[in-house]
């Protein structure tokens, strides 16, 4: 069982380091966790409350890692009580749905793919995140090594995506001599639903990435960038040209 104690280290770990992620989501199924929750329930099933995110509307699940969290955020409503349950059986009853850890300050995401990973004992991806701080010259070119399977997973997943208008993938060459190799795939949907497009793609690939000859890169692009001279330079598995 992972302690209150424990987990809260381990969320200290994941705001200075984005790739503790894995282990702090592994660590929540052991640990308690808070919910709120209509106090009037139907009989023989349990209801949450979830709300709508002001920055883009997604509706989404929150929960606590802190029972005095869970207390805070409720206020003096008295429609709505607060209950405890150990992280596995929050992820069980609440499949399908988007949950948001500590919506007043952390707001850790986690999506359905991510749930069903970790129900599953799959592993989930450890995300890294590249800001350029200046423009960076690059050479692009058609992928040399073997996509097809790549490219059939994240054509899937584009296509049960309502939100995602098209996708590219391109070999890209960066550093001095351009002799550092990897492959981009850029998923184009709307800005507002980038980090759950590019959190759930990735998750879906993740089976696939131990077997790719270069490193990958994902990055998730308004629709319109699609349309540049970058990209007409790609191989587009998803969208109309």
């Amino acid at each position: 069982m992972t302690t209150r104690s424990q987990l809260q280290e381990l969320l200290r770990a994941v705001r200075n380091n984005p790739l503790a992620e894995p282990q702090f989501f592994e660590a929540l199924l052991t640990a308690t966790v808070y919910a709120h929750v209509p106090v009037h329930q139907v009989p023989g099933r349990i209801r949450f409350i979830q709300f709508n995110r002001p920055d883009n509307g997604q509706t989404v699940l929150p929960f606590f890692s802190d029972q005095a969290k869970a207390q805070r955020a409720l206020g003096s409503s008295k429609q709505v009580s607060v209950i405890a349950l150990d992280g596995r059986q929050m992820f069980e009853l609440t499949q399908g749905a988007t949950l948001m850890l500590d919506p007043n300050d952390d707001q850790v995401m986690l999506y359905p793919e991510e749930v069903a990973a970790l129900l599953t004992g799959q592993p989930l991806v450890a995300f890294g995140r590249e800001e350029l701080s200046a423009p960076e010259t690059v050479a692009v070119r058609v992928p040399t090594v073997p996509v097809d399977e790549l490219i059939a997973v994240l054509r899937a997943f584009c296509e049960i995506d309502s939100d995602v208008t098209a996708g590219y993938i391109v070999e890209v060459l960066r550093g001095d001599n351009q002799q550092e190799a990897s492959l981009l795939v850029a998923i184009a949907a709307p800005k507002q639903v980038a980090e759950r497009v590019s959190r759930t793609s990735m998750q879906r690939v993740r089976p696939h990435i131990d077997d790719l000859a270069l490193p990958l890169i994902m990055t998730v692009i308004e629709p319109e960038e699609g349309a540049s001279r970058f990209y007409q330079r790609a191989i587009q598995f998803y969208g109309k040209p």
